[in-house]
């Protein structure tokens, strides 16, 4: 405990608590004024922690390695941007940094005994405070409910809501202190958001409900067949509650379209920056240049147009992507809608081998989290596939520290020496 070590807290309570009024705080200042007041809020609370805690323990050479990466991506940063959003690019470096060293401190040192059970207090709570917020906002908020992309959210913004009721989600379902009830009223919250919040909802459904039957049945062939059974009904019945609430064909890949315009921006800008322009430096490049062309799409164009696609309007496909590449351009930049582009293009290829190594890793453990024989593993692990499946088609921005505690804690699993699960991995 530290009193931080004088507080009567565990330093992961305080910043996770500290992090979640910021977030509460920064949505009510930008009712007013649009600015990110989170950002210098959660690098103050991480240095206080830091100063307070004292020595920091050593982390993993991986960590430096990326750090070092981080550094070459700041000085082409400086190189390229000008000199205020360099700045700012370079305060999102040092709270990235600063988060780290925080959370690898607290995670592998000498809390690491009692953090998972800070872990499911906190989603208990936030579980029960994004309830709250849900009713409060349906019954407050004027057309609260945005068909095809869910909920307004009246405490925190819809978008930090939806990506912590993600998060906590396998709290709920997994944990010792379980909160169904919670579970489901915010699993129906999450279906009826976009799609990729649907898809990253129902891959967090179908690994907490496989995992539950394997660890009751076993694992014979029969008991494999029944849990996938189970989910592939259980997923059917989810996705027909969501298509029934929604307004539009779910299938209708034009929505899409502006998506694919963003992506081919940065995309471009990877290409020309290997190395990277430091957190979000792609953004504000692109913030700067916004005319800056993106990959060439004509040949999605010619397939889109060759295959007759029903746009669901009297334009064709194709003349509706060169009418948004037109567009985009003329207005400010946009967020790269896709972690994936935001990692490559703020870390350039460290990021693409960091993606790389996570995938690589969820992939070979799914066999030792679907045996639940460590739980507290196998919930960081299945919160982790979902954020990372959201991940596909959004960006995090400052829900990057939830990712950065999920990475911490999913290595700390795997390279704990008395961790039994990863004996024949």
């Amino acid at each position: 405990m530290v009193e931080i070590e004088r507080f009567t807290l565990n330093p992961l309570s305080f910043l996770l608590i500290g992090n979640f009024v910021l977030f509460i705080v920064e949505h009510i200042y930008n009712q007013f004024v649009p600015l990110n007041v989170y950002l210098p809020g959660s690098l103050l609370l991480n240095l206080f922690i830091i100063v307070h805690i004292g020595k920091i323990r050593k982390f993993n050479s991986l960590y430096l390695i990326f750090f070092s990466f981080m550094m070459v991506s700041l000085i082409v940063a400086f190189l390229t941007l000008n000199a205020y959003n360099s700045l700012i690019v370079t305060i999102r470096a040092a709270w990235i940094v600063s988060t780290i060293l925080v959370v690898n401190h607290i995670i592998n040192g000498k809390y690491r005994r009692e953090y998972f059970e800070v872990f499911e207090k906190s989603a208990k709570a936030v579980g029960i405070i994004l309830v709250a917020n849900i009713v409060l906002s349906l019954l407050l908020i004027p057309n609260a409910f945005v068909p095809a992309e869910g909920l307004k959210s009246l405490i925190v913004s819809s978008d930090m809501s939806k990506k912590l009721a993600l998060i906590i989600l396998p709290f709920l379902f997994l944990s010792k202190t379980k909160n169904i009830f919670t579970g489901v009223f915010l699993t129906l919250y999450l279906l009826v958001g976009t799609r990729a919040l649907m898809l990253a909802t129902m891959v967090v459904l179908g690994l907490i409900i496989y995992f539950s039957i394997r660890k009751y049945l076993g694992s014979s062939i029969g008991a494999k067949t029944a849990a996938g059974l189970v989910v592939i009904c259980s997923l059917f019945l989810s996705l027909l509650f969501t298509v029934n609430l929604r307004s539009g064909d779910i299938t209708n890949i034009m929505s899409s379209v502006d998506r694919i315009v963003i992506w081919s921006q940065y995309a471009n800008v990877i290409k020309d920056y290997p190395t990277g322009l430091g957190p979000e430096g792609a953004y504000y490049l692109i913030k700067e240049n916004p005319t800056r062309d993106g990959l060439d799409l004509s040949d999605l164009s010619m397939i889109l147009g060759e295959s007759e696609l029903d746009t669901g309007t009297a334009t064709a496909a194709d003349n509706i992507i060169a009418k948004r590449i037109r567009v985009n351009k003329n207005l400010e930049a946009k967020s790269a809608e896709s972690l994936f582009f935001d990692l490559v293009g703020s870390y350039g290829v460290a990021g693409l081998i960091l993606i790389g190594y996570l995938l690589v890793r969820l992939f070979r453990d799914i066999r030792v989290a679907a045996t639940l024989q460590n739980r507290d593993f196998s919930i960081i692990y299945v919160s982790l596939c979902g954020s990372i499946v959201y991940g596909l088609f959004n960006s995090f921005h400052s829900a990057m520290l939830f990712l950065i505690i999920l990475f911490i804690s999913y290595n700390a699993f795997r390279t704990n020496k008395h961790n039994r699960a990863f004996k024949f991995v």
